[in-house]
């Protein structure tokens, strides 16, 4: 029986101290998980913060370079040009175009004729002029004569080189005389974005990556796209050999991390989106901040923090157990003790109450002895 009491005693110990040890180990998990969510919400933040930046740097050379083709297509020299249609070379124009392409930073600036074909350019004289070229198939040509105006994100027919078209209609009293194209390489956009220290990137309607901080990205998709979409995609940036590979994102259950594997190593981040609607329609902006050290810094510091109080207060208890314990035993031996003096006083008293009431007795025998001799006296005085 008692081996088995002891055995009992010693099970739930264990059980006790099994309990214990599960719930520190999940006390200390739901603190790492609970801090890397702030963590990745203060993360997110700072990406919210920084989107808006990201974004302006993108439209404001958008819109800047937009202003240069509208320009040209109200320009006297270039509507002299293409009235002519080619019939003489355009020096004059070459260099008025070479000069506004130096000064707005473009790639590139040319005007084509209704035909689709090239009239003069930027790069009129070098080995990759486009003077002579037919742009007919282009969508920025196509769209301008149709609608007055278009863009374009797509690679270069002579520089193989991506880039942003921007195009306006020439007219002449109603009639359309040709197209003023700009082209923009994004070249220190991409710069600007690479130096901020977050990955960013555009894509069009189609979820295929345009402009970005890492070139090669570029024209991969967010997902996998349809045969229709890809063929929708293909048709709308001209890309005969763009396969649209998935890039290497995944997501989470809408949490806002990102885990990108590079190098088959995974890595977090925390992802922000933003519409373009000032850019290009369909055009979205995302922007990914690294968060595997800021996750994993504030966790562990949770976690050894809540370790470090949960111990403190398990010795904290302890030691008032122990407290309470040691007052306890106090108590009882007092006690004890108290027990044991009111047990020897009563022991006493009933020996001395005997005592008392003993010699009260042999009093009361030798009063009575000597009154029977003072009774004896007094008979034989008598009696003499």
């Amino acid at each position: 029986m008692l081996r088995e009491a002891v055995a009992r005693l010693r099970n739930g110990r264990w059980l006790v101290v099994v309990v214990a040890l599960a719930l520190l180990a999940g006390a200390i998990a739901i603190a790492g998980r609970i801090a890397s969510g702030q963590a990745a919400d203060n993360l997110r933040d700072t990406a919210l913060a920084a989107l808006p930046l990201a974004a302006g740097t993108l439209t404001g050379e958008i819109e800047k370079q937009r202003l240069v083709p509208l320009v040209l297509a109200r320009d006297d020299a270039v509507r002299g040009a293409l009235r002519r249609a080619g019939k003489m070379e355009e020096k004059a124009l070459n260099d008025k175009l070479k000069a506004i392409a130096g000064d707005a930073s473009a790639s590139a600036i040319y005007v084509i004729d209704t035909a689709g074909i090239a009239i003069s350019a930027s790069n009129a004289g070098e080995p990759t002029s486009f003077v002579g070229i037919d742009y007919n198939f282009r969508h920025y040509f196509r769209e301008a004569m149709t609608d007055g105006g278009a863009s374009q994100y797509g690679l270069g027919t002579i520089s193989g080189r991506p880039g942003l078209y921007l195009s306006s209609r020439v007219d002449d009293n109603g009639k359309p005389l040709g197209v003023a194209v700009l082209k923009v390489e994004l070249d220190g956009v991409e710069a600007n974005w690479r130096s901020s220290g977050f990955l960013v990137f555009v894509t069009d309607e189609h979820g295929v990556v345009l402009a970005t901080s890492q070139p090669e990205w570029r024209f991969h998709a967010l997902a996998p796209l349809s045969a229709e979409d890809a063929a929708a995609a293909h048709d709308q940036l001209q890309l005969a050999d763009a396969g649209f590979e998935p890039l290497p994102i995944r997501r989470g259950a809408g949490d806002g991390l990102a885990t990108i594997d590079s190098d088959g190593k995974p890595r977090q981040f925390v992802e922000v989106v933003q519409d373009l609607p000032g850019a290009v329609p369909g055009w979205r902006l995302w922007l990914l901040t690294p968060a595997d050290a800021a996750l994993s810094s504030a966790a562990n510091t949770a976690r050894l923090t809540t370790l470090l109080g949960l111990l403190l207060t398990g010795l904290l208890a302890y030691v008032l157990t122990r407290r309470r314990r040691a007052r306890r035993l106090r108590q009882e031996a007092l006690a004890r003790m108290n027990a044991e003096l009111e047990s020897r006083v009563s022991t006493r008293t009933a020996e001395l109450t005997r005592s008392n009431t003993a010699l009260a007795g042999e009093i009361a025998e030798r009063e009575n002895a000597e009154a029977k001799v003072r009774r004896l006296r007094d008979d034989l005085a008598q009696a003499n």
